[in-house]
């Protein structure tokens, strides 16, 4: 069950639909629309998750080759996370509580 090595590559550097795979183990941005994914662009955030065995060896088979697609194509990562990265599920983080005054 779950995706294979290669889809798992294909569906996050090219692109994805529903129809596609049930289990897409890739990406999400903020201008897809329900059921695909357009592939790796700027601003893109990559999410990959874990499931059965089978899936997880190759979601884990597939990140060398989604690295060197992002390193052919100029893209980088990091591990902060936006803002806006919520995918409309999770709420915005509350302000920041201001310091006390002391007197």
């Amino acid at each position: 069950t779950g995706a294979s090595t290669a889809q798992i590559v294909k569906n996050v550097t090219i692109g994805s639909t529903a129809t596609a795979t049930a289990t897409a183990t890739a990406t999400a941005t903020a201008t897809a629309t329900k059921g695909s994914s357009p592939g790796l662009a700027p601003d893109a955030i990559v999410a990959m998750h874990d499931g059965d065995t089978s899936t997880t060896l190759n979601a884990l088979a597939a990140l060398q080759p989604i690295v060197d697609y992002m390193n052919a194509h100029g893209y980088c990562s990091t591990a902060t996370i936006r803002g806006d990265a919520t995918g409309g599920v999770v709420p915005p983080a509350a302000s920041p509580v201001p310091p006390r005054e002391t007197s």
